[in-house]
């Protein structure tokens, strides 16, 4: 038996996965949620809801309890369903890092016939620098039979810095956001539904905000510009409060805050779409990361991409799809903006698309079928 462990992670990447595995002919058993198991069940995989209530307005007590549940239930099926094929596809949480890290990594490697591990980052965000999380992840990578990384950078970094041998890791690719529903709406409708105008100049940048993610950095960028009708909008559910804070202070330090939109909530699969046709461009002005998902929903609406030359993100980015800026700072960031515009049109979006069609999660599982058979 094949059991696919979320653990609670970003749901566009493994449903994702897990409809490309079907796909392929693997059959498997996914543990979900109260959130996920109708879509689950919607497409005809099998899934069983250990994982619980997962409601944002429980009380911090009812979600201990609830996790303290999962945890039971989920060694109780392990323990039931011993030497099954293991893929813990999910995150270890920071705030239970310890014990998640080594218990269910232990747990995993004890009752599996094989245990398969994706690393979606090296180590945490902002936890690059942190001996404790060094140590930590030194054992969680010892303990699966395969490793599953999306860059061949990642490879490289986890056999040289956490001593992995080469021949227990798998590098795939993230895939297409297929969980993105795609209506097809004008950039003229999608630009009036966030308040821009059709002849705005519109960079987007999109995602979770957080230090890493420079966006203090871009908007320092945009500020000192002078492109008539430039457009920042930001979409997306900060991270960190004090970075909130730093982050609206820049704008409202601005000498024209009007040319920054912050759309600060988490924007759900419904209104991917609009943010994503109504811009010109996305930027990605990291200081640091692993990979990024939302390349990969660029190539999937053909939106040309500015982004920093910080861990793989240059693999996935070539001259025919965007900008690879070899500094990560203010300046380089603007000239980059700067560049793009008299060179729009040189970023064909139909050929951006074909691009992002080889990421499609039917084509990347089919690699692997070998490690559930």
């Amino acid at each position: 038996m094949n059991i696919i462990v979320p653990h609670g992670f970003e749901p566009n990447y493994w449903i994702g996965y897990v409809k490309g595995l079907q796909k392929n002919g693997i059959k498997f058993c996914v543990i979900s949620s109260h959130i996920t198991k109708d879509k689950l069940d919607n497409s005809n995989i099998e899934n069983i809801n250990l994982r619980g209530d997962q409601s944002e307005n429980r009380c911090l007590k009812q979600k201990v309890i609830d996790m303290l549940l999962y945890y039971k239930r989920l060694i109780h099926y392990l323990i039931k369903h011993k030497y099954s094929i293991i893929h813990f596809t999910g995150i270890f949480r920071e705030e239970f890092v310890f014990f998640e890290g080594i218990f269910l990594s232990l747990l995993f490697r004890a009752v599996s016939l094989k245990y398969i591990y994706t690393v979606h980052n090296i180590l945490p965000h902002n936890k690059e620098k942190s001996i404790y999380y060094k140590i930590i992840y030194r054992f969680i990578y010892r303990m699966p039979n395969i490793l599953l990384v999306h860059t061949e950078l990642m490879k490289i970094q986890l056999i040289d810095i956490f001593k992995v041998a080469a021949d227990k890791i798998e590098v795939i690719s993230i895939g297409l956001n297929e969980e993105i529903p795609i209506k097809g709406i004008s950039s003229s409708y999608a630009r009036n539904k966030l308040g821009f105008r059709s002849t705005d100049k519109v960079i987007l940048a999109f995602g979770s905000i957080d230090h890493y993610k420079g966006i203090d950095l871009l908007i320092e960028a945009v500020g000192g510009l002078s492109i008539p009708s430039l457009k920042l909008a930001i979409a997306g559910r900060f991270k960190n409060e004090a970075y909130k804070k730093e982050i609206y202070a820049l704008i409202n330090a601005l000498s024209n805050p009007d040319v920054v939109s912050l759309f600060d909530r988490f924007i759900p699969n419904e209104e991917v779409e609009v943010f994503f046709r109504a811009c010109d461009v996305i930027i990605l002005p990291y200081r640091s990361i692993d990979q990024s998902g939302v390349v990969f929903l660029a190539l999937q609406f053909g939106i040309p991409i500015i982004a920093s030359d910080v861990g793989a993100l240059s693999q996935f980015i070539d001259n025919s799809i965007g900008i690879i800026v070899k500094r990560n700072d203010v300046k380089a960031l603007a000239d980059a903006i700067s560049f793009f515009y008299p060179n729009k049109n040189t970023f064909d979006h139909t050929i951006i698309k074909i691009n992002g069609n080889k990421y499609r999660w039917e084509n990347i599982c089919k690699r692997i079928k070998y490690l559930y058979e």
